[in-house]
């Protein structure tokens, strides 16, 4: 038997169910698809710092001949890393979700503010990737470079913002997820 997730938890807390009609259903499923094979970049991202971190460390020990750069390296690979899970995490109801106040109110009241909450969230996801985006496409920041490889830093900004922008795609489609699950669910409120 497959367990159904409980609908009644808080924004972001569970897998969520699919969206309802054709068209969102479509996107619901191509933004599944999306946000797992990202996850997947950033994974293997996490896996290549620690094989560089292991080869640096190793050569330093038994050689004295660190990997010049292995700091930046591992810097920009954690910004991979970060950034792109950030949406598969949030659709797995993997981030942090305090449900104080959930067992006080009724469930219907629960329901509204956690599509006020949302709504808040995703303007602050969408702020958050714009001012990103900003920064990486500012002129005179496209000359910032690291200080020892002298790898340019706009593009990274540029895959922070991406993420950002990912994940602000998910909060749009929780949001939808929850306003149809308060139309839906007007007689279930207790």
């Amino acid at each position: 038997m497959r367990d159904e997730p409980d609908h009644d938890q808080p924004f972001g807390s569970h897998s969520s169910p699919p969206l309802p009609g054709r068209t969102l259903g479509l996107l619901d499923r191509t933004t599944e698809r999306l946000f797992r094979w990202v996850n997947i970049l950033g994974v293997c991202m996490i896996l290549a710092m620690m094989a560089l971190t292991t080869v640096d460390v190793s050569l330093r020990y038994c050689c004295s001949r660190p990997i010049t750069g292995t700091v930046e390296l591992v810097e920009f690979m954690l910004v991979i890393a970060v950034f792109f899970g950030l949406a598969h995490t949030q659709r797995r109801g993997g981030n942090i979700a305090a449900d104080i106040i959930d067992t006080l109110l009724p469930k219907r009241i629960i329901r509204m503010l956690d599509v006020f909450t949302g709504a808040l969230a995703l303007l602050l996801c969408v702020a958050m990737a714009w001012s990103t985006f900003g920064e990486a496409m500012d002129p005179n920041a496209q000359w910032d470079t690291t200080d020892m490889l002298e790898v340019p830093i706009w593009p990274f900004k540029l895959l922070a913002a991406i993420g950002l922008g990912l994940l602000s795609i998910e909060m749009l489609v929780h949001l939808m997820r929850r306003v149809f699950e308060v139309i839906s669910r007007p007689d279930r409120a207790a």
